[in-house]
């Protein structure tokens, strides 16, 4: 390990690359030196001696080639390298002697391979090469001034002692200032680089973390440009909106959605409030989501806005719980104050009836005051039973239950109601259940009159002609579901909230309080009823009773 931040699996890894690099290098060298030292042969006259120049090439090659050879066959990179840093000096020192000794010029090769060592081994390769360098120089030149060997173009270079010695001393001087300086140079290099691969680690960390949080949230999150350009949305979020990067990376937010999000105003209202909420219906799978959404802006380190943060979630059953539950205050408050006025309202009623039936008996009317009478008495009798359902939606009776099959309960009823005069001939009644067995405990009474309600307000929908569809089934919590769809106009959203209130504005003909029956009869049974529709594409009414073991808990209560 060169470093203690440096690892030895990257650093050998390092120096093969750099090693492949240098041979590579090598080579272009050898075979640009060899086209050279032909070109100065076929030119006559030339300073350089070239038969020696072309051992050197030679020599080079048959290096390189041992060199590729030992690549593949020494598992220490450290020791191959520093093996052919070590000929290159050999080959340099030839060079040197064969191009005139003191007088060649090709000395300045020993300080490119000790940059090159510095590179490949940093400091320590750096400082060996270069005490190789000034210990083959220095040999070099001693042995050529006590002409041990002579000079190679045979023309003695005679220079005092201390000259030689100068030389020597200065070029060891420059090789070693050399090699500080590169692994200087090569070891700063190694710590920024190793720095850089480290906070490169760090960084690809804290993104995998930032992903894993964002993608483990409960809500949708969603990065977007300022123009609206979606960049980023998380697994929930992708859920949600049932889609993939693929399908909606590059889209506008503006446009997602079935109402459009208008960003001048979105950005208008962020200039003022760090976040804003709204509410948007998304389209999935032809039915449609009630998204809620929190906009805020992301911003840089200046506090600058860079994008959008877009926090969503479907809220499509939390408002569905919002109508259940002010639903049951206001039916509660409306039960209360019933009960009261319709006990206030029907005894003095009941005088007024019989007051006239006596009436009615003991005068001696003509023909238009008979009549007159028999208008009141009726409509005596029909406000009387007016004021009857509603004291049974106020305080309904106490349920009588009973271990009974609803499919049944559900064709015989229909069956009835396809027979009654509600039902013409262009109406169609379809009920389909599954096999499996419906046996549920109930009041039978109460169920029929549910079931009685809902099959006619979906009839008074379709005045002319339509189909009814009822089906019976069973959810995946063993629940079950019995749903009623009509195919007439449907019912505006401003009246869905208040659908199950008394006396409501009936466009069925109805007194306005048959949908209130059937609210309190289903809560009663412990159950849930909810409605979808829409203007034009008719109505569905789904009536969900709970599995019969969670029926039998309220009854041991």
């Amino acid at each position: 390990m060169q470093t203690d931040t440096y690892s030895t699996d990257t650093f050998e890894e390092d120096l093969k690359r750099k090693l492949v690099w240098l041979m590579t290098l090598r080579m272009v060298i050898i075979i640009t030196l060899l086209g050279s030292a032909i070109l100065i042969q076929l030119v006559s006259q030339t300073i350089l001696p070239i038969n020696p120049l072309y051992f050197l090439i030679f020599l080079t090659s048959l290096f390189t080639l041992l060199y590729a050879f030992l690549f593949g066959h020494i598992s220490n990179k450290k020791t191959l390298a520093y093996l052919q840093l070590s000929g290159d000096v050999f080959v340099i020192t030839l060079l040197v002697y064969f191009t005139g000794g003191v007088r060649s010029a090709f000395s300045f090769l020993y300080i490119l391979t000790i940059i090159t060592a510095s590179i490949l081994l940093y400091r320590k390769g750096s400082l060996y090469i270069a005490t190789a360098s000034g210990i083959s120089y220095a040999i070099l030149l001693t042995l050529l001034r006590s002409k041990f060997i002579p000079y190679y173009d045979s023309r003695p270079y005679e220079i005092e002692e201390i000259a030689h010695r100068l030389i020597i001393i200065m070029h060891v001087f420059y090789f070693y200032s050399t090699a500080f300086l590169a692994s200087y140079l090569s070891e700063r290099l190694r710590r920024t680089r190793t720095a850089l691969e480290e906070m490169d680690e760090d960084l690809s960390d804290l993104r995998l973390l930032h992903r894993k949080i964002i993608d483990n949230m409960t809500a949708g999150l969603m990065l977007t440009s300022l123009d609206g350009q979606i960049n980023l949305v998380n697994d929930p979020g992708l859920r949600l909106l049932d889609t993939t990067d693929r399908n909606i990376l590059g889209k506008n937010v503006a446009n997602l959605f079935l109402q459009d999000i208008h960003l001048s105003q979105v950005k208008e209202a962020l200039s003022q409030n760090q976040s804003i909420s709204m509410e948007r219906i998304y389209l999935r799978d032809k039915v449609g989501l009630l998204v809620g959404m929190n906009v805020s802006y992301l911003q840089s380190l200046r506090g600058l806005p860079t994008g959008l943060i877009v926090i969503f979630q479907d809220i499509t059953e939390t408002r569905k719980m919002e109508r259940q539950f002010r639903l049951q205050e206001r039916m509660a408050a409306i039960g209360t104050m019933a009960a009261g006025i319709a006990h206030e309202i029907r005894n003095p009623l009941a005088s007024i009836r019989g007051s006239v039936q006596l009436l009615k008996s003991e005068l001696d009317l003509n023909e238009d005051q008979f009549k007159l009478m028999e208008i009141v008495l009726t409509e005596t009798t029909r406000l009387d039973q007016t004021i009857q359902n509603f004291l049974n939606y106020a305080k309904p009776r106490q349920l009588c239950r009973s271990i009974q099959d609803l499919k049944d309960i559900v064709s015989d009823t229909l069956n009835f109601i396809q027979k009654g005069p509600e039902c013409n001939s262009l109406h169609h009644i379809e009920f389909s259940g599954s096999e499996e067995s419906f046996l549920h405990e109930f009041d039978a009474n109460q169920i029929k009159q549910v079931i009685w309600n809902l099959s006619i307000n979906a009839l008074r929908a379709m005045p002319c002609s339509g189909r009814l569809r009822v089906t019976l089934k069973h959810d995946l919590e063993s629940n079950i579901v019995l749903s009623f769809s009509d195919e007439g106009k449907g019912i505006e959203p401003e009246r869905l909230d208040s659908i199950f209130d008394p006396f409501q504005d009936s466009t069925t003909g109805g007194s306005g309080l048959g949908m209130a029956i059937v609210y309190r009869i289903v809560q009663d049974h412990h159950g849930t009823i909810s409605i979808d529709s829409a203007p034009g594409r008719g109505t569905t009414v789904t009536l969900v009773l709970p599995a019969q073991t969670n029926m039998v808990q309220p009854l041991l209560q």
